[in-house]
């Protein structure tokens, strides 16, 4: 590969069907790499493509809405929080 050769790097888990999102390149050489994914290869380098898990959370009750609402992916990011609130039915709950 020449010097100063631009590489545009792709993100990929290796468990290609997990539910995981990009969060990032890692490591030293972190801050070489642009936006896009572009790198321009004036030495060696090594990085890290870091990932984190995704939940989805399925309410089945229309009286129960969640906050904040998921992600375009229908899914939450590992760790983040989720406030749900539960709506009763006109006229209440009979137990």
């Amino acid at each position: 590969m020449d010097y100063g050769t631009e590489l545009t790097l792709y993100p990929s888990p290796v468990e290609e069907d997990a539910p995981w999102r990009f969060t990032g390149w890692l490591g030293d050489d972190a801050a070489l790499v642009g936006s896009g994914g572009v790198v321009e290869m004036t030495d060696d380098i090594a990085l890290v493509a870091g990932f984190t898990p995704e939940w989805a959370l399925v309410l089945e009750d229309p009286g129960i809405t969640a906050d904040p609402e998921p992600y375009y992916t229908g899914r939450y990011l590992d760790g983040g929080k989720v406030t749900l609130t539960a709506t009763p039915p006109e006229g209440g709950y009979r137990l």
